[in-house]
């Protein structure tokens, strides 16, 4: 049986059951292998624009018996999925915020219609990347926090459905629809946030910028802490 790291087991969690996955930058495939291994999901796509990682995912699947269950695409993004091909949740993570907002951005309109779930783990501007989904007309609907080796995983389980409430400037840097498992992480993470801020402002090296920056994390983060 496959076993998960941390943050693959959450991302795997938020797969509905009996979904049609598709994996983008599907990296070793470990995903789409151990729900098909759990019975948990209909069929899946591991796609990547990289020839290496699909042949390691490849390899994985027949070491398992598995590679007739899985089609593998070697593409940008989803630009090589079909309509056709009936995929219903997108798993799109281990990357920078840029690189998945342009992923979702530029697949096929046919294909983002059929689907219905999109399973995001952005690795870099995390703010931003919320902002830009929200403003593309995706809402978040549950997000989980999870720590691996010391550092802090957001993932987020968003529709293409428009948020009927506009998010605060701290619920842009810390989410909104935290899972009540990640509450431990999330205000550790606040915390640590806070520390350093408080730290860097109090040394007197910071510039004008620079201090009113950390100044303005600083009071989100503290309104973050007092949300939760």
């Amino acid at each position: 049986m496959i076993k998960l790291s941390k943050r693959l087991h959450a991302l795997s969690e938020m797969v509905p059951l009996g979904a049609v996955l598709a994996d983008v930058g599907c990296d070793h495939g470990f995903i789409p292998l151990s729900l098909i291994e759990r019975g948990c999901i209909k069929k899946a796509f591991c796609l990547d624009i990289n020839r290496g990682p699909l042949d390691r995912a490849l390899e994985n699947a027949r070491s398992m018996a598995m590679d007739d269950k899985i089609i593998f695409i070697e593409c940008d993004g989803m630009e090589g999925l079909k309509s056709e091909h009936g995929v219903d949740t997108a798993l799109i993570a281990g990357m920078g915020g840029k690189t998945i907002l342009h992923i979702l951005l530029s697949a096929p309109n046919p294909v983002m219609d059929g689907i219905k779930t999109f399973i995001l783990g952005p690795q870099s501007e995390i703010a931003l990347f919320r902002r830009c989904l929200l403003g593309e007309g995706f809402s978040i609907l549950l997000e989980k926090l999870v720590e691996e080796n010391g550092k802090y995983y957001p993932l987020m389980l968003a529709e293409k459905k428009p948020e009927k409430f506009p998010y605060s400037e701290a619920e842009l840097y810390y989410g909104r629809h935290v899972d009540s498992g990640s509450r431990e992480a999330l205000s550790l993470l606040i915390g640590n946030d806070i520390s350093t801020a408080e730290r860097l402002l109090s040394s007197g090296k910071l510039s004008g910028e620079a201090a009113r920056h950390f100044d303005e994390r600083l009071q989100l983060a503290k309104e973050a802490l007092n949300a939760l």
